[in-house]
């Protein structure tokens, strides 16, 4: 497609390849599709969506998760999970929520016996999946159920920056600096720009105010 470069408000603006899902309705029909679809390959991204979503990963280390990671020797969900981060070669903790757990359990449950030391997530070849498909995967989700945001594998990390911002902000103003912290960004302003709150704000400064 090339690159373009649209006009608007005094602003030049890429068009963005990814955006966070900004509506729980829209992210609860990607849920509700995934589930009732009757493919069996769509458990394993109803999995990968919700943990997704739920701990801001990156894709790339998201479907490096292994079942150790999450499992522990007697069956049950960790609450916290350390990796090493593929991007910044970091350790990494992360928690799982009762989201991700309950995600996790019923698709562990579905695939029935596996080796602790094998991928969480496995595709059909048998392998886990790359983060091309899962991009692959949100496109086709974005076009099929009519979501207005361009959808990509970074919209998982930046639904679950979106949406906590959101939960929290008004409690906690200097929740931003929490986000800051958990992606690794330099700054409050490259956060604000990750979950595209920066878009948001301007946009609303033009149509809260009509003179």
């Amino acid at each position: 497609m090339g690159k373009r470069y649209e006009e608007k408000q005094g602003q030049v603006n890429r068009p963005k390849k990814s955006a966070p899902i900004k509506e729980i309705r829209d992210i609860q029909k990607i849920k509700q599709y995934l589930a009732g679809s009757g493919k069996d390959c769509d458990r394993m991204w109803l999995c990968l969506f919700v943990v997704g979503i739920n701990v801001g990963l990156r894709a790339s280390d998201l479907i490096d998760l292994k079942i150790k990671d999450v499992v522990d020797e007697q069956g049950k969900c960790v609450s916290a999970v350390s990796v090493v981060e593929h991007k910044t070669g970091k350790d990494k903790t992360f928690y799982l929520n009762k989201a991700s757990k309950d995600a996790i359990r019923a698709y562990l449950e579905y695939r029935g016996l596996a080796e602790r030391d094998g991928y969480l997530f496995i595709t059909q070849k048998g392998g886990p999946p790359t983060v091309r498909s899962v991009a692959r995967k949100m496109r086709l989700l974005g076009r099929e159920l009519g979501i207005k945001q361009p959808l990509a594998a970074h919209s998982l990390r930046r639904t679950f920056g979106y949406q906590q911002y959101k939960a929290h902000i008004v409690s906690d103003p200097g929740f931003i600096n929490t986000l800051q912290h958990l992606f690794n960004h330099s700054s409050p302003s490259v956060t604000l720009r990750y979950i595209d709150i920066d878009s948001e704000k301007i946009e609303n400064t033009y149509n809260e105010v009509n003179l």
